[in-house]
């Protein structure tokens, strides 16, 4: 009886360690690609701030002359795979690069991205949604534009398509460990915005099947 007291009080301790020391690596890995996701998107977000304040002294001089400008930040393009636009106050967009995309007079107020920038001004990262006229997931970076009042008279919009290669790919394409993997994803509505395993991008996971979900 002592030896097997013994034997279960050993096991059981090894394993309680076991996982804590799993965690705390698994933890430090995940913490490691998280910062690195944000580097990233920063960086995004200030290519597109300065932009933003180009494009504010020319909003005035009507749609063509936002092509113009627009078209001169090439380097941005190189920071969003899918592209980016500029939308008026009322949410349409009135310039765009590629102009191919088909986004100029597409309206996306509806937008969570779009609202938060036009309505308060803000910053925006979007949710992963389905591109409006690319048929494919994105995710949208939106700063705001202000006249000399500083009011909002627009916003200056990157896109991210998923199902192009991207930024977000060198922090989840690596394999954790044999079999394990990386998701990115989206508490507020439940949404895998990429993965390591790319079938699994835009998914939507229930509550009460994965506890572990449900507690983050």
């Amino acid at each position: 009886i002592s030896l097997w007291s013994l034997s279960f009080y050993v096991s059981h301790t090894l394993r309680r360690d076991m996982e804590r020391l799993l965690g705390e690596q698994q933890y430090s890995m995940v913490s490691l690609v998280a910062d690195r996701v944000d580097h990233e998107f920063e960086d995004r977000v200030a290519w597109l701030e300065e932009a933003a304040r180009q494009t504010e002294m020319v909003m005035s001089a009507g749609p063509e002359v936002v092509q113009d400008q627009l078209e001169r930040w090439k380097n941005l393009f190189a920071k969003f795979n899918g592209g980016t636009f500029v939308a008026g106050i009322d949410g349409t967009a009135i310039a765009a690069i590629p102009l191919s995309s088909g986004r100029v007079g597409v309206n996306y107020m509806d937008r969570d991205y779009l609202a938060k920038a036009l309505k308060e001004g803000q910053v925006a990262i979007g949710s992963p949604v389905m591109g409006r006229t690319s048929n494919t997931p994105v995710v949208v970076v939106a700063v705001p534009l202000r006249n000399e009042q500083q009011e909002v008279i627009g916003a200056l919009t990157g896109v991210i398509n998923m199902a192009e290669p991207n930024f977000l790919d060198h922090a989840t394409e690596n394999q954790y460990g044999r079999t394990g993997g990386f998701l990115l994803v989206v508490p507020q509505i439940r949404t895998i915005a990429t993965a390591t395993d790319k079938s699994r991008v835009m998914e939507l996971l229930p509550a009460g099947v994965n506890p572990l979900f449900d507690r983050f």
